[in-house]
């Protein structure tokens, strides 16, 4: 590859970058810590669709409240909410890093039941 064509993709990808405006990515980081997502919810520009992020996270929220209440069954619910509530962090820890890189990611169950989500 030549000089040339290394600085004209390093020059077009920095474009990209500045295109993407930090606050949206800082909305899209905190749609998927728990609470937080109700917060960014209720502050988003109403204009606006609301992003995968938010959306993917506010069930992501609803799931981790749904695992919390099943931990309340002794024994298997406790298991089961176990579980649950690892899948919701590990599944929130990837849509954080994806967030932070700017790239929609969509979770395969999670995505569907968004998309159902009318905000």
């Amino acid at each position: 590859m030549k000089k040339e064509e290394i600085k004209e993709k390093i020059s077009s990808f920095l474009k990209k970058e500045e295109n993407v405006l930090w606050k949206d990515r800082f909305k899209d980081i905190l749609s998927y810590l728990g609470v937080l997502s109700l917060l960014v919810f209720i502050w988003r520009d109403k204009e606006k669709p609301a992003s995968c992020h938010l959306r993917q996270g506010l069930v992501l929220f609803g799931l981790e409240i749904v695992f919390t209440l099943i931990m309340v069954v002794p024994f298997v619910g406790w298991l089961i909410g176990l579980l649950g509530w690892i899948l919701c962090i590990l599944l929130s820890l990837r849509g954080v890093l994806k967030a932070v890189q700017g790239q929609e990611w969509s979770i395969p169950v999670i995505k569907k039941i968004s998309q159902e989500i009318k905000i």
